[in-house]
């Protein structure tokens, strides 16, 4: 799986992720003394370095998890330092269901959202609700409002979906065509709109 040209420094990492670890233990040498691993994390969350020991990696950013070997290996070497990248991503499976093109397994990256997932499932149908859409994790169940992203009151690339999530797109169930002299004409799908007020916002104004 590529890796974006900027991740996100505040990306937590987990189970499948492979990492670049570059490590020097001498300050000046005619040669390169740099050493150069790549590590996957393990199913348990950790990672192995030799000389320096293992570490837990899990639900940790980059930049926390290389202080911390920092830290330890300049306790065991007397000249030390590392530099971590991330090599490869790892996968998550999603299963998307309801009014979507392609139903199913969808096999994506914890850095993609809601639409590339959706996207992968080639779309939803002419049914689709997208004012209602159900994630369920494990016993929780969450609702999605994508107008809000749509009209840009929230950030897409904030809603990620974790490892395991089902994704119910449902069937439409109340829609309203707006004209006249407003910003966005067109058909909407209602959710909390209760006035004329409500419904002029919705198409911009």
């Amino acid at each position: 799986v590529s890796i974006p040209v900027s991740i996100n420094d505040n990306y937590l990492l987990a189970s499948g992720d492979i990492l670049n670890i570059k490590t020097w233990n001498t300050i000046y040498s005619e040669e390169d003394s740099s050493t150069v691993l790549s590590v996957q994390v393990s199913k348990t969350g950790t990672i192995f370095i030799p000389s320096i020991g293992s570490f837990y990696a899990n639900n940790k950013t980059i930049g926390s998890l290389q202080n911390e070997i920092l830290t330890e290996g300049k306790k065991k070497l007397k000249y030390f330092n590392v530099e971590l990248t991330l090599e490869k991503l790892r996968e998550v499976s999603i299963f998307v269901t309801g009014e979507v093109n392609r139903p199913g397994q969808v096999l994506t990256t914890p850095y993609n959202n809601i639409l590339n997932i959706l996207n992968r499932a080639e779309g939803v149908t002419s049914k689709a609700s997208l004012r209602n859409i159900k994630i369920l994790r494990g016993s929780q169940e969450i609702m999605i409002d994508l107008y809000s992203y749509f009209l840009g009151n929230k950030n897409i690339d904030e809603l990620k979906l974790k490892d395991g999530d089902t994704l119910i797109i449902p069937v439409v169930k109340d829609l309203v065509y707006i004209n006249g002299e407003i910003n966005r004409p067109g058909i909407y799908e209602i959710n909390q709109e209760k006035d004329y007020n409500s419904l002029i916002n919705l198409a911009g104004g």
